[in-house]
């Protein structure tokens, strides 16, 4: 606020032209919004080109479980169409299964402990909605045991991986 008288008469004007031509302005701009609104086609004009149609391959859900008997990952792995290749998808082991009823919530991990295998298995395909042709558990030693029978690939890197120098040290060892 300013002291001088006229200043503050200039300002109070201005103030009440901006009030009225934005009292003004208002009508108009309902009016244009409303008449855009009326007029749209964007909900009624629908394409007809055909549903995508996905095609039916094989899958596999894959469980990981620590010497407790938990479930630590759960993986999807999903052929490709033309037989060769796919995608492996890992699933999230606190995702939230669906409840029925009364039933409190709870993660599709947890339901591996309580149930088993198969309690698993209709937990995630009813979280993704897909169905998986096969279904397995294996723990650290079967895990193991699987990559074993893989050939091994030599693998050359340009810059060191592990920098010595930054390894914080074995506390046991020290």
């Amino acid at each position: 606020m300013t002291a001088i008288p006229s200043r503050q008469r200039n300002r109070m004007f201005a103030a009440l032209a901006c009030g009225v031509a934005s009292a003004c302005l208002l009508p108009i701009g309902g009016t244009i919004a409303a008449r855009s609104l009326l007029n749209s086609s964007g909900g009624t004009r629908v394409d007809d080109g055909g549903a995508l149609l996905i095609p039916a391959t094989p899958a596999a859900l894959l469980a990981t479980v620590n010497e407790a008997n938990q479930a630590t990952s759960l993986t999807a792995f999903v052929l490709d169409p033309s037989g060769v290749g796919g995608t492996i998808i890992s699933i999230p082991v606190g995702a939230r299964a669906e409840s029925l009823g009364q039933q409190s919530p709870h993660r599709i991990g947890d339901t591996f402990a309580q149930a088993g295998v198969e309690a698993m298995l209709l937990e995630a395909e009813g979280a993704l909605d897909v169905t998986f042709s096969v279904v397995g558990a294996v723990g650290r030693n079967d895990l193991a045991g699987v990559f074993n029978v893989l050939p091994q690939i030599p693998v050359t890197f340009e810059t060191p991986v592990v920098n010595t120098e930054m390894v914080l040290p074995d506390p046991v060892t020290t």
